[in-house]
């Protein structure tokens, strides 16, 4: 058996020559950790609980020969005391040496304690229980329970080990196998253990499948310990590299891609968190920034769909709620900034909204509905007058339409019969279109004496026989018989049967006659003329007119 020293000097690691006896020594000094802090003893006193922190004493690589088996290790601790004794706890790569109350903190107070009762462990003729040949080992100083403090300078770690040569072809001490070479790459190492992931050697020959081998336990770094390279999909999320690796192809769960926290603008779309995902951050396409679909009202234009959009479903402003750009004739009356009147849906004049959007003459609108106000006394486009009343028979009617007969102009109108024009208003009694006398109805678009008048334009004609004569009878004598001296059409006639049945009717009246006694027709030799007919005298008396000319024959 062997047995070696190792000690470690102000933190740093040496390795002091060492023969090759049986019993061939050497030490490593490694720096220890303090509880307190490095004033070390000026700190001592009651009420410090450093001691619970731990004390990690520090790594060292194993100077031991290839494929040596470490069967005991012993650790000697010294330093300074601040307090009382504590009971300190050595493990080396979490095999525990001993525990034990250390002499250097029972009495030496804050002096300097140079030595101690050595912690050693049990002997291990199999090896120590997780020591790596050829690898680094970590011893650790645990205190147990509660303390004033202390200060480890130095630890002193001895390795008892079973020397053996590999590759002489015999399996001894801690080899596991012997294959006469020194190859790392087959079933035995060069240090004669059997080929494993995580021995550090990579095995690619005799059947080896490792891609790496790091001889390490990390699984973050390129080589997990799989021995196979790292990549991403094996679970293992390396570190600086990867963001995540569930051992899937999926792109819609929790890691995506080339293993990374999937995110929007990833490109894959997260069931029941994205709404879309486009690989870009353009505002513009169909899914905008935050992996929404574009939707008016979402504050992005969308290409070609959209002319606006501002967020917000008001009517008046310059973009509508289907995000199309306000404009005259869209039926939305654009108030904010007092760019349009009203709006009713058409680019039309004369419906009280012009072709600009402005309300027109005489009209109110609210938005899209525009209406005028008869009795305003603004003649509005769809108004034939507006005289400010709702009096009828003015020549504006109630409803500010001109009434039949009358001609309006102005504001308020003023309306005046009109005369002339075919239709009969209300002050007139024909109108015939022309402001001529003597046709029936005079230039007052009243009936002339004698005629009857009717329609639109009025069409105007004596009646003969009613006593009236009119401008186109010779007389009328109230009746339409023949042989009176007055036709049945109003004419005069010439013949004395007329002027007899004329004195015969003015005789039968009570007429006086005037000396003539004779009833015979004609002239009579001698005799004189008679005067007027009592029938004459009798209309006449009786305030009738006879506008007819009578032609008698003188009776004699």
């Amino acid at each position: 058996m062997r047995r070696l020293a190792f000690a470690g000097i102000a933190g740093s690691l040496a390795v002091l020559s060492h023969g090759a006896a049986l019993a061939a020594v050497e030490s490593i000094s490694v720096d220890g950790w303090q509880t307190n802090n490095d004033a070390g003893c000026f700190l001592c006193g009651t009420g410090y609980d450093w001691c619970g922190f731990g004390l990690g004493v520090g790594t060292f690589a194993d100077p031991t020969p290839v494929g040596a088996t470490i069967t005991q290790i012993t650790v000697t601790i010294s330093g300074t005391s601040c307090g009382p004794a504590a009971e300190i706890a050595v493990d080396l790569n979490g095999t525990a040496v001993a525990t034990q109350i250390d002499d250097m903190l029972e009495s030496c107070g804050c002096g300097d304690c140079n030595s101690s009762t050595p912690y050693v462990s049990p002997d291990y003729p199999g090896g120590f229980p997780g020591y790596v040949n050829g690898g680094d080992n970590t011893v650790n100083l645990t205190p147990v329970g509660a303390c004033d403090g202390f200060y480890v300078s130095h630890v002193v770690v001895d390795i008892t080990y079973a020397d053996s040569t590999c590759g002489d072809g015999i399996i001894e001490g801690g080899e596991q196998c012997e294959d006469l070479n020194a190859v790392d790459g087959d079933l035995c190492t060069n240090i004669c253990r059997d080929a494993t992931c995580g021995d550090g050697s990579l095995w690619i020959l005799a059947g080896g499948t490792e891609e790496c081998d790091d001889g390490n336990a990390i699984d973050t770094d390129a080589c997990p310990t799989t021995c196979e390279d790292a990549r991403c999909g094996d679970t293992f999320v390396r570190a600086g590299v990867e963001e995540c690796d569930d051992g899937n192809v999926s792109n819609d769960d929790d890691c995506v891609g080339a293993c990374l926290l999937p995110a929007c603008g990833d490109s894959y779309l997260r069931d029941g968190v994205e709404e879309c995902d486009d690989g870009n951050d353009v505002d513009t396409d169909a899914c905008v920034s935050g992996c929404t679909d574009a939707v008016c009202g979402d504050r992005f234009i969308q290409a070609g769909v959209e002319e606006c959009d501002d967020g917000n479903v008001i009517q008046q402003d310059a973009c509508l709620d289907d995000c199309r750009a306000a404009a005259c004739g869209d039926g939305f009356t654009r108030s904010w900034g007092g760019v349009e009147e009203c709006d009713d849906a058409n680019t039309d004049d004369g419906d009280g909204c012009s072709a600009a959007c402005d309300v027109e003459h005489g009209y109110d609108c609210n938005d899209a509905v525009c209406t005028s106000t008869c009795g305003d006394e603004l003649v509005a486009s769809d108004e034939g007058c507006d005289d400010g009343n709702n009096v009828d028979r003015d020549g504006c009617s109630p409803g500010c339409d001109v009434e039949p007969g009358w001609a309006c102009s102005g504001e308020p109108s003023v309306c005046t019969p009109g005369c002339g024009d075919g239709v009969v208003g209300d002050v007139e009694g024909c109108d015939d279109a022309n402001t001529t006398d003597g046709d029936g109805c005079d230039g007052a678009c009243q009936p002339e004496e004698g005629f009857d008048c009717t329609g639109e334009p009025s069409s105007c004609a004596s009646t003969c026989g009613d006593g009236a004569v009119a401008s186109d009878e010779e007389c009328d004598d109230g009746n339409i018989v023949d042989g009176d001296g007055c036709s049945s059409g109003c004419a005069l006639v010439e013949g004395g049967d007329a002027d007899a049945d004329l004195d015969a009717d003015a005789d039968a009246d009570g007429a006086v006659t005037d000396g003539d006694t004779s009833s015979s027709g004609g002239c009579c030799a001698g005799g004189t003329a008679r005067g007027p007919s009592r029938r004459t005298a009798a209309l006449a008396s009786a305030g009738i007119l006879l506008l007819f000319v009578r032609r008698r024959r003188p009776r004699c």
